[in-house]
């Protein structure tokens, strides 16, 4: 999209932000806008309260963390509508003992899942704390505290496809049928993988090439804007239906 629109892209590489000279990559009467891409929760906010002091505007791309004083824009996957369709598809299939697993407490993807998934079950009155398996670097101890609960539950969300692949093959490994005795929902996006493992894998699909584009778009918008403005730009998401919620 960048190419597209014949902008020049200025990439800036650091340890740390806090290693850049500003004053050599924006102009003085410049309007101070940056695309900030790849980042934990952590790091993030320590960057982006540096930023918001010297003044830089930062566009978030697919991360629903804090803002801090209005000096942050958004352009994310609409991961709470994504979770709904996802509890709502589970539930109208009457499976609605849902746990979400391989939440990554440092991605910030997977963060903004455990938020959704946490604010719709509390919105239903639920205790989402209980139902959330977390992934601190090792996928197969996520797994064995899962598997000790399994029994609880007749549905997973997984916050990828490499989790919900593990998942699946761990599960028959124990002797647990998907779809028969669980469903299994990928929240990484729709993939070759998802779409040939077996069995296949339903999946949310979110439309990476529209994130470029709309992040392009509010980019462009913001730097045009003279005022002191945020936005936040939520894409939309879609329900692949497979073989694992019991599709064929």
């Amino acid at each position: 999209e960048i190419l597209r629109k014949r902008y020049i892209a200025d990439y800036l590489d650091a340890s740390s932000v806090t290693d850049i000279d500003f004053d050599k990559v924006f102009a003085p009467d410049e309007k101070k806008v940056l695309l900030y891409i790849g980042y934990s929760p952590k790091d993030s906010r320590r960057d982006l309260i540096h930023l918001a002091k010297l003044g830089i505007h930062t566009l978030l791309i697919n991360y629903g963390g804090p803002n801090f004083s209005g000096s942050c824009s958004k352009v994310l996957l609409n991961y709470r509508d994504a979770m709904e369709r996802c509890i709502g598809y589970l539930a109208a299939n009457g499976h609605d003992r849902i746990a979400l697993v391989g939440v990554n407490p440092i991605s910030s993807t997977d963060v903004v899942q455990e938020e959704s998934f946490s604010g719709y079950l509390r919105d239903l009155g639920q205790d989402p704390a209980r139902d959330i398996y977390y992934n601190y670097g090792s996928i197969s101890d996520c797994f064995t505290k899962f598997a000790a609960e399994r029994t609880h539950y007749n549905a997973i969300i997984c916050t990828n496809n490499v989790v919900a692949l593990t998942l699946l093959h761990r599960l028959g490994a124990i002797g647990v049928r998907v779809p028969e005795d669980i469903y299994i929902i990928s929240c990484g996006c729709s993939t070759l993988l998802c779409e040939r493992s077996v069995p296949s894998i339903t999946s949310i699909v979110g439309d990476q090439n529209e994130i470029g584009r709309q992040t392009v778009l509010a980019y462009a918008s913001l730097v045009k804007n003279p005022g002191n403005v945020a936005m936040t730009v939520r894409v939309g998401t879609k329900i692949a239906v497979r073989s694992s919620t019991n599709f064929d």
